[in-house]
């Protein structure tokens, strides 16, 4: 049995790029990585801005219990929602959520607004995504077919 495999896995050359002939994984993969670039490019835009305006390097250090905390408080219930509701749709309000608190930091950012609620919309932001992560990763195998989830 284990011979016919690996004479099966010979007659194909690997392809490297398989899962990327896929749309909806090109179409995953493509959001997944604009909204980690703009996660990134917000915290650092937070964590400098909260310097600036404090002058403290506490503050810096709230920021990052800020955008901690969800991860540790909702991690599993994030798991359980998962599991038991529609992927897509927690996906999507996890985006919503995201795109929503970034607006609000934004607006606040412009109009030099209080820094407790920066902090707050840092919180609800993490925990947006901390509540969308395993619905968004549990939807990767329903994207490609079998045979190229590893390769995805």
């Amino acid at each position: 049995m284990a011979e016919n495999q690996q004479t099966d896995m010979t007659k194909r050359p690997h392809d490297p790029y398989a899962a990327f002939r896929v749309r909806d994984f090109r179409l995953f993969l493509s959001g997944w990585l604009i909204a980690l670039i703009g996660t990134r490019v917000q915290s650092v835009a937070i964590g400098w801005e909260m310097y600036q305006r404090t002058g403290e390097a506490l503050a810096l250090g709230l920021v990052g219990l800020a955008q901690a905390l969800p991860v540790f408080l909702l991690a599993i219930p994030a798991g359980f929602i998962a599991d038991r509701f529609d992927r897509k749709r927690i996906v999507m309000l996890s985006v919503t959520g995201m795109t929503l608190t970034s607006v609000g930091l934004a607006v606040l950012s412009h109009l030099q607004g209080p820094i407790l609620l920066m902090y707050a919309l840092l919180l609800l932001d993490a925990a947006a995504l901390t509540l969308g992560r395993p619905a968004r990763m549990a939807l990767l195998p329903h994207l490609v077919p079998r045979e190229l989830f590893p390769n995805a």
